[in-house]
């Protein structure tokens, strides 16, 4: 209870270098407790650092702290709903992460 790993690739992430990226304020724009998907807005050059990361080897890793969701400001529902936005809004633009965490 109360902590997220979702790996989304096959990639064997043992002993590879990693790129750890926040989500909020460098994936996708800072906003208090995002969780709702019409406030959901991606970072410009985010797509093509991730690609460019993925295209050196490395293993690209999301990672975030929702307190929103322990303070009661929204739910693990809300979560995902963004979550999946935000994975398939980058996977458009040719940007696939490893996990999030």
């Amino acid at each position: 209870p109360g902590l997220f790993c979702r790996r989304l690739s096959n990639s064997d992430l043992r002993n590879r270098p990693c790129l750890f990226l926040d989500r909020d304020g460098v994936i996708v724009e800072e906003t208090n407790y995002l969780h709702r998907l019409e406030d959901v807005r991606l970072l410009d050059g985010v797509a093509e650092a991730v690609s460019e990361a993925k295209a050196l080897g490395l293993a690209v890793v999301m990672v975030t702290n929702q307190a929103g969701i322990g303070g009661g400001y929204f739910t693990w529902e809300d979560f995902h709903g963004v979550q999946e936005l935000i994975l398939a809004s980058y996977k458009a633009q040719g940007a696939h992460f490893d996990m999030v965490l």
